[in-house]
């Protein structure tokens, strides 16, 4: 599904590790996802052929350079890899030489981060040059902008499940970002379905009769808990 929707970035969240690494990659490889993980010492002969640690995009003759983390650590205390195959650096560190590498190739840089808005707020601070962070894992909703302007970093977090698209606009004027805004989109029934993604579903779903309940019920984890541990092995 996620191929289909035909993003242009994907970064691995905090649960894309619970099957081990290894069968991340095979999934990566396998739908040729755009996966971007700057922080990830990937094992010899297991690296996914699309993984790169940030890639480009030229936007009307804006160069706009997108760098991808991964979650460092669970807890703040060890790495969230279930096979212990692949090593996972702290983020500051990892990006600090890249964003100044990328300064002189790129007019903004965007942070793709997956460590909650505190830890978010502390990049900024240590990345100054970064102009966007788009974050997650708190499941946080910022609908209106977060600036901060010691750093001129914009923070964004735009909730969670799917239910909304966060759409930050950045004015550029030749040289400089000169004006920042968020828009947030909930998604609605009401909105044109994709026929493919939608029979896509429908299909996953039909074998996780339990875990359809627990959708309609509003994404509930303890909800999701019980049912899927209800279900017959």
């Amino acid at each position: 599904m996620m191929q289909a929707c035909m993003y242009d970035a994907v970064i691995p969240g905090n649960h894309d590790w619970e099957f081990g690494s290894k069968r991340l990659v095979e999934l990566v490889d396998k739908y040729s996802l755009p996966l971007l993980c700057a922080n990830c010492v990937w094992p010899e002969n297991m690296k996914p052929k699309n993984v790169v640690p940030y890639r480009i995009y030229p936007f009307e003759g804006v160069t706009v350079a997108v760098i991808g983390t991964t979650v460092p650590y669970r807890g703040w205390e060890i790495q969230y890899d279930m096979d212990g195959l692949l090593k996972v650096r702290r983020i500051v560190e990892s990006v600090r030489s890249l964003v100044s590498d990328l300064d002189e190739k790129a007019d903004i840089i965007v942070l793709m981060t997956h460590i909650g808005f505190a830890e978010d707020q502390k990049a900024a601070r240590a990345l100054p040059r970064v102009d966007l962070i788009v974050g997650g894992h708190d499941h946080l909703l910022f609908e209106t902008l977060f600036f901060d302007e010691k750093t001129q970093t914009v923070i964004q977090h735009s909730g969670e499940f799917g239910k909304y698209i966060g759409e930050i606009v950045l004015k550029w004027d030749g040289e400089k970002i000169v004006d920042r805004k968020v828009q947030i989109i909930s998604i609605t029934p009401d909105m044109p379905k994709c026929t493919k993604l939608e029979a896509m579903r429908k299909k996953y779903l039909s074998t996780l009769p339990g875990y359809w309940e627990c959708l309609q019920e509003g994404f509930d984890y303890s909800v999701c808990a019980r049912r899927l541990k209800s279900m017959p092995k």
